[in-house]
C-alpha cells in the first residue's frame, strides 16, 4: 500500500468546501490530529496478511442441533 498523505487543514478545508461544510479554523484545527489518527487505525488493519482464512459468510454456527 502507497504511504497515506497526512492530512492537513487546507485538505481538510478543501474536502469541507466540495461537502458544502464550512468549518471554523478552530474546528479544523481539532479535526486534524482526530483524522490523522482515525487514518492511522485503518493502515494498521492493512498491514497484516489475512492467508487462506475464509470469509466470515462460511462460517455456520450449529449450536441449535444439538
Amino acid at each position: 500500500m502507497k504511504p497515506r498523505i497526512p492530512v492537513d487543514p487546507d485538505l481538510l478545508a478543501a474536502a469541507a468546501r466540495l461537502s458544502g461544510i464550512d468549518p471554523s479554523p478552530e474546528r479544523l484545527a481539532q479535526l486534524v490530529p482526530a483524522m490523522n489518527d482515525f487514518y492511522g487505525l485503518l493502515d494498521a488493519l492493512h498491514r497484516g496478511e489475512l492467508g487462506e482464512t475464509p470469509p466470515a459468510i462460511a462460517f455456520r454456527a450449529k449450536w441449535g442441533e444439538r
